[in-house]
């Protein structure tokens, strides 16, 4: 079958979970024969090249704006965040007054549109211009045959928010493409994400201050927040190392020294990196927010994002428990297994079409 994947712009540029769900499920379709493109919002596409259309993050209803026809069946994997908590309370004081004025869609639909005019996307079209993001979310939900979600929390939100869920199946993400060898001794806190407020880091560094606890960072600052990545590194005491980016083989070298991975965002749905650490042995610290306890349950350590002795408390905890997660992961979470609960959808879909 052939099938278009497409999403953001920017999903190379300035990658994330999504990118990587992204290509590991291409990979793994491509291995049952399926033929997968990628192409990104804003490049040229000829739709009749394709049997059916997969778009990946439903919160950007503008980065989808091909013209399908009604014999091509569009599926979605939702990746639905909600930034709702965070907007509330540490945004700008402009974005928090934005947020008060036009609620969470509005902010949305200025912060798309605040992307477009300083450069760093595309266009979003006339049609979500005129239609908002929430409206824009709910035509792309009428019009997709199928979702995937990684919860049903998630299905659960959208519902809730938009008002309307198409038929969906929860699939989980894989790890088949992490491989660590773990040190012989484990130390220390890791924290792999893009630097931004929303993945809670400068909380993070002051729960660890005046601790001899190492805490290690990697990632990159996330577009727009170099301020926030400013305010960490000033904010770090002596036993904080700032890494940046860094290549996968550096990344698994990282999981396989630490003994604890802290991932204390204001949302997640999965979250890629906490499963990537309990595969490479660590313990792991996340928040409830989200899905996380319906993915993750008594397979992590859990704080409150907001509360600082919460979250040191946590870490600490982790980092006087025992690990033996790595079987769960590997067999629960699998990209092949993901790619053909997806291949047996298009196929039933592509079957309905035709009848």
């Amino acid at each position: 079958m052939n099938v278009l994947f497409t999403s953001r712009s920017t999903l190379f540029t300035q990658p994330g979970g999504d990118t990587l769900q992204v290509e590991q499920t291409a990979k793994y379709l491509r291995d049952l024969g399926h033929t997968v493109d990628i192409k990104l919002c804003g490049e040229r596409i000829n739709i009749n090249d394709y049997q059916l259309v997969h778009f990946f993050n439903i919160i950007r209803p503008a980065d989808l704006r091909l013209n399908i026809p009604k014999q091509i069946p569009l599926v979605v994997s939702s990746i639905y965040h909600d930034y709702s908590e965070y907007d509330k309370l540490y945004r700008s004081t402009s974005s928090k007054l934005l947020y008060r004025l036009f609620g969470k869609f509005g902010l949305e639909y200025i912060k798309v549109n605040l992307r477009w005019l300083n450069g760093s996307d595309t266009f979003p079209g006339l049609k979500f211009l005129l239609s908002g993001n929430r409206k824009s979310i709910k035509a792309l939900l009428k019009q997709s045959q199928y979702m995937f979600t990684t919860s049903h929390q998630e299905a659960e939100l959208i519902e809730r928010e938009i008002g309307l869920v198409p038929p969906y199946k929860k699939v989980n993400l894989g790890s088949e493409h992490i491989s660590v060898s773990p040190s012989s001794s484990r130390e220390g806190v890791l924290c792999a994400a893009r630097i931004e407020g929303f993945k809670n880091q400068l909380n993070l560094i002051k729960a660890l201050k005046d601790t001899n606890i190492p805490l290690t960072i990697t990632g990159a600052a996330a577009a727009n927040h170099s301020a926030y990545y400013e305010a960490c590194q000033q904010e770090a005491g002596e036993n904080v190392s700032f890494l940046g980016r860094v290549s996968k083989e550096e990344l698994e070298k990282q999981f396989g020294k630490a003994k604890v991975h802290a991932l204390i965002s204001y949302y997640e749905t999965t979250g890629l990196s906490t499963l990537e650490a309990l595969k490479a042995g660590c313990n792991v610290v996340i928040t409830d927010r989200g899905a996380q306890k319906e993915i993750f349950g008594n397979h992590a350590y859990y704080c409150e994002p907001n509360d600082i002795a919460s979250i040191r408390e946590a870490v600490e905890t982790a980092l006087a428990g025992e690990s033996n997660h790595q079987q769960w992961v590997e067999e629960n979470f699998s990209w092949k297994k993901a790619a053909k609960e997806i291949s047996d959808i298009y196929q039933s879909l592509m079957k309905d079409s035709t009848t």
